[in-house]
């Protein structure tokens, strides 16, 4: 938990540094005897950006920590589709679904969703940034869905360049980014929200280039009962 704070402090931390060197710069043009307005207008953007990147921080660690409210038996195949259909990947992405359409999970409908948002957007992502390094790779995801004892496997597999080395540990656990854009927070918050359902998210150690992330989340209780559990 300690890593987590710090890299939270850390984050927040370069925003916040950043709004004073903005004012700075405000104030030397309206010293000036013909301030530039355009200058002014563009450090008070700046600031503005901060301030919204810093509540969007704020916003989703407090996701992370609010306890799931609705449990329901929830199709974890179609789920995935949902999502998809919803972040409306372009067509050239081809997207595999593996596993039974009606294996169930029981879990928070709109937590889950938060989840899969993440990583499945990220893997469109990926896969499209993928296919401009490497324009012979066509992009692809795979979504696959597996039954375990007591819980179900959500993993998604994209084509793209894969997560740095130096990040792979840590990148479910603290705001590290395996790119360029963002903050990080989007794995992280999903981690957490996992554990909070009673599963778990990880990145699976992969042969071949893309990443793999596995959402792991109890199975619904008619499922346990038809294996005599």
């Amino acid at each position: 938990m300690g890593a987590s704070v710090g890299a939270t402090v850390h984050r927040v931390g370069n925003t916040v540094v950043s709004i004073p060197s903005f004012v700075r710069e405000i104030r030397v043009e309206l010293e000036r005897a013909e301030p530039d307005i355009t200058k002014i207008l563009d450090n008070l953007k700046d600031i503005d950006e901060c301030a919204s990147q810093m509540r969007e921080i704020a916003d989703r660690l407090s996701q992370a920590e609010n306890s799931p409210k609705n449990i329901y038996p929830i199709a974890a195949i179609e789920k995935a589709k949902e999502i998809v259909d919803c972040l409306k990947p372009i067509e050239a992405i081809k997207i595999d679904y593996v596993g039974a359409t009606d294996l169930m999970i029981e879990t928070d409908p709109a937590k889950l969703t938060e989840i899969l948002k993440c990583i499945i957007g990220n893997a469109i992502r990926a896969s499209m940034e993928g296919m401009k390094f490497d324009s012979t790779r066509l992009p692809r995801i795979i979504i696959r869905v597996t039954p375990t004892d007591e819980s179900v496997n959500i993993t998604v597999t994209d084509s793209g360049k894969g997560v740095r080395k130096n990040v792979q540990k840590d990148i479910c656990r603290t705001l590290v980014n395996s790119n360029w854009r963002g903050h990080g927070i989007g794995l992280f918050v999903s981690a957490r929200i996992a554990v909070a359902l009673g599963g778990r998210l990880k990145l699976e150690e992969t042969s071949t280039a893309g990443t793999t992330f596995c959402l792991t989340l109890p199975i619904h209780k008619s499922i346990k009962q038809k294996k005599g559990m």
